[in-house]
Order: structure tokens, then sequence, then C-alpha cells
């Protein structure tokens, strides 16, 4: 019954991906470069997606490792895309370092280990990570005094699609030990779950960039 749902929710989120992506390419020169870096994940997502897809269909070849470098170019992307949005100079380099750092532990983990339990304990640390950026964006924006409708800001939307994106996420990465060896789920399960959180995201992802690019004075400075 799983399978089932997997090949349907894997179709929902490589169309989504590609109307996100599709949006963000065809109004490029009017979106502001954090959200252009955004449209480059979103290119990059539905690209491994479509691949890994074509790859386990036509060839019969286990997608692992265009999902492990998904993961990678995710990383470093979202990371370059908070780079952006957060404005104070003391938190420059404290991204780069723990950028590079995590970039670094994922590619080790990728030549150097087999085991696909520590792949998932690598995600959920990058995904950890990343959920930490997204919480603390919200956590400046409350703290911001502004007359700015928050509704009408991309960040906002973006944002909210990566709370629930990841949040989600990085707990299936932290049940997946459950899934696999109490449910006797070869990861189709976990899968699906995941592929429907991206298709929420990818809702607000849209109505994100859409948003973006209107002209507008509802861009939220964190500093």
């Amino acid at each position: 019954m799983y399978l089932k749902f997997l090949d349907v929710s894997s179709y929902f989120l490589l169309i989504s991906s590609l109307i996100v992506a599709a949006v963000g390419i065809f109004y490029w020169n009017r979106l502001e470069k954090f959200l252009q870096v955004f449209t480059v994940l979103k290119i990059a997502s539905f690209l491994c997606d479509g691949s890994s897809k074509v790859l386990l269909v036509f060839a019969g070849v286990n997608p692992n490792h265009i999902s492990i470098f998904y993961g990678l170019a995710q990383l470093l992307l979202l990371f370059w895309f908070y780079y952006l949005i957060f404005e104070k100079p003391s938190l420059k380099k404290p991204f780069l370092i723990v950028g590079i750092g995590l970039t670094l532990l994922g590619i080790g983990n990728w030549i150097f280990s087999e085991g696909q339990s520590n792949a998932l304990y690598t995600n959920a640390i990058d995904t950890a990570a990343l959920l930490g950026l997204c919480v603390y964006y919200f956590y400046k924006m409350l703290k911001t005094e502004s007359e700015v409708n928050i509704l009408s800001a991309p960040l906002f939307w973006i944002n909210t699609g990566l709370l629930i994106y990841l949040s989600g996420t990085l707990l299936l990465f932290l049940s997946a030990d459950y899934i696999i060896r109490v449910l006797k789920d070869d990861f189709a399960l976990f899968l699906t779950i995941h592929n429907f959180l991206g298709v929420i995201a990818n809702g607000l992802f849209f109505y994100g960039i859409w948003l973006g690019v209107k002209p507008s004075k509802n861009k939220i400075i964190i500093d």
C-alpha cells in the first residue's frame, strides 16, 4: 500500500518543485538575490528528484548517491540564502565556519561511510542546523520593530515552508530506525511522508516567490 502512495507522492513533489523553479526562472531578473539563490535550490531539487526517478524506473539504479548530493547542495544553498538575509556582520564568520564544517562532514560521510544509518544521522545534523536558522529568523523577525505586514513578505512564507519541511524531516530522520526495525518498512512510509511535506512546503515557496516578484517594501531586514 505504501508503495502506491510513494509513487503518487513522488510525482506530486516533482511537479510542485518544477512549478516553483519555473516561476523563479521566468521572473529571475525581478527577484532579489536571496530569492534567486532559493530558485537555484528548487532547480537542484527538481533535477535531482527527476534524475532519481529516471534512474530508478528505467535503469533500476539506486538513487542514494543523488539524494546525498542533494542533501549537500541543500545545505550549502540554504546557508547562502540565510547568509544574504542576516545582515549582521558578526554572523557572517560563524555562518562560514558552520557551513564549511557541515559540508566537510557530509562529504566525508559520503566518501568513507557505507552505512545508511550514518547518512541518516548526518542528514539529521544538517537538518537541525538549518531548522535552527529558520527558527532564529522568526525570532529576530518578531523582535524587529516594523510596520511591515509580514503576510506580504516573501520571506515569511518561504520560512514557514522551511519550518514545516525541516521540522517534519528532522522527526523522520530521528524515527528512521523505528520505521525500519519496528514497522518493518523499507523506507516507503518514510519517503512518502517526506514527499508530502515537500509538496506542502512547495506551495508556500511558490507563494513566497510570487510575492517577491512584485515591487514591495516588505523585505524584513534582520540585523
